[in-house]
C-alpha cells in the first residue's frame, strides 16, 4: 500500500495498555488486497523506528486492538501500517497517547538518618528515580518500626504531603530501640513498594522504672539486699550502675542514705551499721549514663535482735547488816536491743580482785527489777552491777555502785558480848 490508514480512536486503558481504532486505506492507495495490519509503536523519548516494534492484525476488517505491556505513565508513538500479500506499506499519521499513571515501582532511598533523642529519630530520603514513579508523585509514607518487631515495616507509617516534602522527624518511639526505617512514594494511584531500609537506634535516657528486691536477709545490724536486674524495655539503656536507699520507719522517698554499687550485674550488697530491732524501708534505682530513674518496689524490714549495749543503771541501799536491797530501771528501747528475758545480778567484796560477774551471781526472770542479796557480811563495801539479757545472751555490764552494809546497834552489840562470854563460861567449866 501506498499509505497507512489514520487511527480513528486512542486512549490509555491502565497504566501499560493503550486501546487503538483506525480506518480503512484509501482505496487508491491500497495498490491491492489488504490482507492485515501492523500496529506499530514505541516511547515517544525512544530513538528507534516507530515500527521497529508492532503487532500484527490479519483480516482487512480487524482494525481494533490493545497494546499491552507498556511502561506506565510514558508518553507512545502508534500509527497503522496496511499490508497485501507483497507486503506492508508506510504507516499512517503518528498519534500520541500517554499510558495511565502507576503506583511507583521503586521507593526513594534514605539520604541520612539519626535520632535526636531518647524518642525520636530524623530521617531525610532523595527522589525517586523517574523510570520508577510510574506518575505524579504526590505524598510519601515514612515506614518504621522496632527491629525485633515481627510486624511488617509499613504497619505503622507517618504521611508528608508533597513531591518535595522529603524530610520529618519521627516522635513518639521507644528509648534506647532499634528501629527499621524505609521510605514508600505515593502517586493517585496509591504507594509502592519501599525503599532499601535504614537502622537506627533512638538515644538512652533514665530507666522508666526501678529494679524490684528478690531477697533481703537481716541480722542485728546488716541487711543483705539481693534485686532482680530490669528488663530490656525498662533499662532505656545500658544499666552502669545501682543505688539501694533505705530509711528509719515504713517509708523511703529520697536516697538521703544509701550505697551505690557499678556494673550491670552487681546486684546484691550488704547494708552495714544498722541498729537491731528498728524497721528500715529499702529500694533500689538503676542508672544508665542518662541518670538515674525512679525508685523500685519498697520492701520494709526489722532488723533482728541483739545483746543489750548497755547495762541497767542500779540503786542499792543497805537493807541490813547482812544484805542489801537492789534495783535497776527499765532499758530503753534503744539499749535493749530486743525484749529483755531476764536480769543478772553481779556483786562482789569490795576488797576483792576478782571479777564481778565471775563471782556467783543472781539472777530475775522477765520484768523483776528488784532483788535482795542476803548473808554477806556486816558492815562491808560491797560493789553491784546489773547485766540485761535479750534471746540472744547478755550484753554489757551496767554501771558499778559500792554500798557498804549496816553497822549492828549497840543493843545487838552488846547482847553479841553477852553471848560470847556465856559461851566462854561454859566452855571453861566444862574444863574444869
Amino acid at each position: 500500500p501506498k499509505s497507512g490508514p489514520n487511527i480513528t480512536q486512542i486512549n490509555a486503558t491502565s497504566s501499560t495498555s493503550i486501546a487503538v481504532t483506525w480506518g480503512v486505506a484509501p482505496a487508491e492507495d491500497t495498490n491491492g488486497i489488504i490482507t492485515h495490519y501492523f500496529v506499530c509503536y514505541k516511547p515517544q523519548t525512544s530513538s528507534n523506528d516507530i515500527c521497529s516494534v508492532t503487532k500484527r492484525l490479519n483480516g482487512v476488517n480487524n482494525r481494533s486492538t490493545v497494546l499491552n505491556g507498556l511502561n506506565e505513565f510514558t508518553n507512545y508513538e502508534v500509527a497503522i501500517q496496511a499490508a497485501t500479500s507483497k507486503g506492508n506499506g508506510t504507516h499512517g499519521a503518528i498519534k500520541n497517547v500517554k499510558t495511565l499513571q502507576d503506583v511507583p515501582e521503586s521507593g526513594p532511598n534514605i539520604m541520612r538518618i539519626n535520632a535526636t533523642s531518647s524518642s525520636s529519630i530524623q530521617v531525610t530520603w532523595g527522589v525517586v528515580p523517574a523510570e520508577d514513579t510510574n506518575g505524579i508523585i504526590t505524598h510519601y509514607f515514612v515506614c518504621y518500626k522496632p527491629q525485633t518487631s515481627s510486624n511488617y515495616i509499613c504497619s505503622v507509617t507517618k504521611r508528608l504531603n508533597g513531591v518535595n516534602n522529603r524530610s520529618t522527624v519521627l516522635n513518639g518511639l521507644n528509648k534506647f530501640t532499634n528501629y527499621e526505617v524505609a521510605i514508600q512514594a505515593a502517586t493517585s494511584k496509591g504507594n509502592g513498594t519501599h525503599g532499601a531500609i535504614k537502622n537506627v537506634t533512638t538515644l538512652q535516657d533514665e530507666p522508666a522504672e526501678g529494679p524490684n528486691i528478690s531477697s533481703i536477709i537481716s541480722s542485728a545490724n546488716e541487711l543483705e539486699v539481693t534485686w532482680k536486674k530490669l528488663s530490656v524495655d525498662d533499662s532505656n539503656g545500658v544499666i552502669t550502675k545501682y543505688e539501694v536507699c533505705y530509711a528509719l520507719g515504713s517509708a523511703v522517698s529520697n536516697c538521703s542514705t544509701s550505697k551505690m554499687l557499678t556494673g550491670v550485674d552487681n546486684t546484691k550488697t550488704e547494708i552495714v551499721g544498722l541498729t537491731p530491732v528498728t524497721l528500715y524501708t529499702v529500694a533500689v534505682r538503676a542508672s544508665t549514663k542518662v541518670g538515674y530513674g525512679p525508685l523500685g518496689e519498697r520492701m520494709v524490714v526489722q532488723t533482728n535482735e541483739s545483746v543489750p549495749s548497755k547495762g541497767p543503771v542500779i540503786n542499792v541501799m543497805a537493807d541490813s547488816s547482812t544484805s542489801l536491797n537492789v534495783t535497776w530501771d527499765e532499758l530503753n528501747k534503744y539499749d535493749a536491743n530486743g525484749v529483755i528475758t531476764r536480769y543478772r545480778v553481779c556483786y562482789k567484796n569490795a576488797s576483792s580482785f576478782e571479777d564481778i560477774c565471775n563471782l556467783p551471781v543472781r539472777e530475775t526472770m522477765g520484768n523483776v527489777r528488784v532483788i535482795t542479796l542476803s548473808n554477806l557480811g556486816k558492815y562491808t563495801e560491797y560493789i553491784v552491777a546489773v547485766q540485761a539479757a535479750t534471746k540472744i545472751g547478755f550484753g554489757k555490764i551496767g554501771a558499778k555502785m559500792t554500798t557498804r552494809t549496816k553497822e549492828d546497834s549497840k543493843y545487838c552489840m552488846l547482847f553479841s558480848f553477852l553471848a560470847a562470854c556465856l559461851i566462854y563460861v561454859i566452855l571453861i567449866s566444862t574444863i574444869f
